[in-house]
C-alpha cells in the first residue's frame, strides 16, 4: 500500500492506493487492479479506459463492453513524483513520502534537468509520465539552486498481498442503479 497525491476537478488531495487481486465491475473481472481509499466509490479512467462505455443519462445507466485495452494492466506512477512544467522547466511539485523518489532524495521544488538520458524539458509530459509507470531503474539529473545531482531510482509495481487482519481495502461493494455490481477483493 502506498500514499499518493492526486489532482482532480475538485482540487488536490491524497489517497492510499493498493493493488487488489481482483476488481469486479458488473460481469467483468479485472485482475491486479489499482484501488484508492476514499470517502466515495468511483470508477476512474484507469478502469473505464479498458471498456467501450455508453452512458444512458435519462435512465441513469452505464453500459460496458470490453475495449481494446481490456487486458492491459492498469498503470500508475511508480516514482512518487508529481511534476509540473513551468516556464519550459520540469519542476517537482511534490514527492510522496516513502516513494522511490523520496528514497533517492528528490525534493519539492527541485528541477528535473535530465530524464532517462535526455534533457527533461524536451520530453513531452505525457511521455515522461508514461515512463514513470514502467518498472525498473531510471536515471534522473536533479537540480536545485546549488548543484545538479544524478540519482537512480528503482520503480516497482504494487503487488497484491495476503491480508493481515482488517484492511479498508479488504472488500468494497457499490450498487450502481440497483443492478450493476462493483466489488473489490484482495
Amino acid at each position: 500500500m502506498a500514499t499518493s497525491l492526486f489532482e482532480s476537478a475538485g482540487g488536490v488531495g491524497s489517497s492510499r492506493i493498493a493493488r487488489a487481486a481482483k476488481l469486479t465491475v458488473g460481469e467483468f473481472d479485472l485482475p491486479n487492479s489499482l484501488i484508492g481509499e476514499g470517502t466515495k466509490n468511483l470508477l476512474g479512467m484507469g478502469v473505464l479506459s479498458r471498456f467501450r462505455v455508453t452512458f444512458d443519462f435519462p435512465n441513469n445507466k452505464m453500459y460496458l463492453a470490453k475495449g481494446k485495452r481490456f487486458a492491459e494492466p492498469e498503470t500508475w506512477d511508480l516514482s512518487g513524483l508529481h511534476l509540473l512544467r513551468k516556464g519550459g522547466k520540469t519542476i517537482v511539485h511534490s514527492v510522496d513520502k516513502g516513494s522511490a523518489a523520496d528514497i533517492a532524495g528528490i525534493k519539492t521544488g527541485n528541477r528535473i534537468a535530465e530524464f532517462d538520458g535526455r534533457a527533461a524539458d524536451s520530453v513531452d509530459m505525457f511521455d515522461l509520465r508514461k515512463r514513470l509507470t514502467v518498472p525498473g531503474p531510471l536515471g534522473i539529473a536533479v537540480a536545485n539552486e546549488l548543484a545538479t545531482t544524478r540519482v537512480n531510482i528503482v520503480l516497482k509495481r504494487l503487488t497484491p498481498r495476503k491480508s493481515r487482519g482488517y484492511s479498508p481495502f479488504a472488500s468494497y461493494a457499490l450498487l450502481l442503479n440497483h443492478r450493476a455490481r462493483f466489488s473489490c477483493t484482495r
